[in-house]
């Protein structure tokens, strides 16, 4: 028979499942708590917090939390084998929220990027283990993209568990970053914003 864990270990385990349903300022304090006593909670106990710090109008702490759990190894979203493919099903099982959340963290790091970005593809699934076979992160991610960020997205053939967003579209995202003043002396280092944030799509990002 398999032995008990320790006591110690069973409370440490047993905290990381109430992340996701503490108060986030609770939780955040928790999660803290864990990290200090070299604690690193998985995937499943971040992403439960990530969902609950979107659902309460806290996206800068979402989506901080959700590259942490990147950096430190918890949950790792681009696909093995193909560049420059984001596949939501490497985040499990989690909400849309958590979903679009993740295309939002690509989108940006192909717009900080250091290199013109190339198609974004992003596996989302048909929906064949949702309840009533109906998909959901699709049509999430696509409203995301295209009513809110006003970019391109299309089905990829062949391939109805896929969105690609081309990169003509994101090169309005991109752009080398710009100094406000004097750089040499301490100007202040900004990114040109997404010509696709408000307004009528530019000519430029139809292309």
């Amino acid at each position: 028979a398999a032995s008990a864990a320790p006591p110690a270990a069973a409370e440490e385990t047993t905290s990381e499942k109430w992340l996701g349903i503490l108060h986030w300022e609770a939780a955040l304090d928790e999660l803290d708590g864990l990290v200090a006593r070299g604690r690193r909670p998985d995937w499943l106990a971040l992403c439960g917090l990530v969902d609950s710090l979107l659902e309460v109008g806290r996206p800068a702490e979402a989506l901080a939390l959700y590259r942490e759990a990147q950096e430190a190894g918890a949950v790792e979203p681009w696909h093995v084998r193909e560049p420059d493919v984001l596949d939501l099903h490497r985040l499990g099982f989690c909400s849309t929220g958590v979903a679009t959340l993740a295309v939002q963290d690509a989108l940006l790091q192909f717009a900080l990027g250091g290199r013109p970005p190339v198609d974004l593809v992003v596996v989302t699934g048909r929906g064949a283990h949702s309840p009533d076979g109906r998909a959901l992160l699709k049509p999430a991610v696509e409203a995301m993209v295209s009513d809110e960020l006003r970019l391109e997205a299309s089905d990829v053939p062949n391939n109805l568990g896929r969105v690609r967003i081309p990169a003509g579209s994101l090169r309005c995202l991109w752009a080398p970053p710009v100094f406000v003043g004097d750089g040499a002396s301490g100007g202040r280092r900004i990114w040109p914003l997404p010509c696709a944030s408000t307004g009528p799509r530019e000519p430029s990002c139809e292309k």
